[in-house]
């Protein structure tokens, strides 16, 4: 099981009872529960629950460290 931090940017893995590409959710965890057997996600980009806090469970996220990693660069750099 992945662990995750306040502050990471993940995505929903794919799987059969997810009706969307998971490739087109982004979102930020803003809370970790039970030892890390919860996680809040604050979406970024989801249809129809940009802006939501969602909670799930660790196996149905992915993170995305390297793209949080550009977009930390991209803001050192225009900032």
């Amino acid at each position: 099981m992945a662990a995750f931090n306040l502050g990471d940017v993940v995505q929903l893995r794919e799987s059969p009872s997810t009706r969307e590409s998971a490739s087109s959710t982004r979102g930020v965890v803003v809370d970790v529960k039970s030892a890390g057997e919860l996680v809040s996600i604050k979406w970024i980009v989801r249809l129809t629950l940009e802006g939501d806090v969602t909670t799930h469970h660790p196996d149905e996220l992915r993170s995305l460290f390297e793209w949080q990693k550009w977009q930390d660069s991209a803001n050192q750099a225009a900032g």
